[in-house]
């Protein structure tokens, strides 16, 4: 049985030949990210899925982890020959979108058809074991943020460097 935090989010996923739909609701965070590119990449891998809606009306909250994941999942998605779109984002998480200089830069649509497909949606995403989130994926998701926002590299700083010392900082002392 999977167990979370009761502020964590939780993603509903429904597969359709080659789309996949995933829902996202309440506080989304790094390790319920971390879980839906894990998730989405696993699926991608082992079948023909070509597009991926993730729809997050009913989402409260994103961090800045997961806006890297959301980048990290677009990307994995092209090189992977597909498309994926984030849908009816919700005000707070536009509004998180706008902040970041990104609501422009990820594809995003608004679609009402939504809402009937969520009733079909049966699985959830499972959340992976806290210990495989690494420091390493907080880091790229965080740079991804930077490289396609720059003008937040300011905002940014202070984390990207205190992730890299603890990432890469090891290797130097011996």
């Amino acid at each position: 049985m999977l167990t979370t935090v009761s502020e964590a989010g939780h993603i509903y996923y429904l597969k359709q030949k080659q789309t996949l739909i995933l829902f996202a609701e309440g506080r989304i965070q790094a390790l319920t990210a971390y879980s839906l590119f894990e998730h989405v990449s696993d699926v991608v891998s082992q079948s023909s899925i070509r597009e991926i809606f993730l729809d997050l009306s009913n989402t409260e909250y994103i961090d800045s982890t997961t806006i890297g994941t959301l980048l990290k999942l677009v990307r994995f998605m092209k090189r992977s020959g597909g498309k994926a779109w984030l849908c009816n984002p919700s005000e707070a998480v536009g509004d998180i979108l706008k902040t970041c200089h990104l609501y422009g830069y990820l594809p995003i649509i608004y679609e009402d058809g939504m809402a009937e497909l969520k009733s079909k949606v049966l699985d959830k995403v499972p959340v992976q074991r806290k210990d495989l989130l690494t420091d390493d994926y907080v880091l790229e998701a965080h740079k991804d943020i930077v490289d396609a926002a720059p003008q937040v590299r300011d905002q940014f700083e202070i984390l990207l460097s205190a992730l890299e010392r603890k990432v890469h900082g090891n290797e130097t002392s011996q």
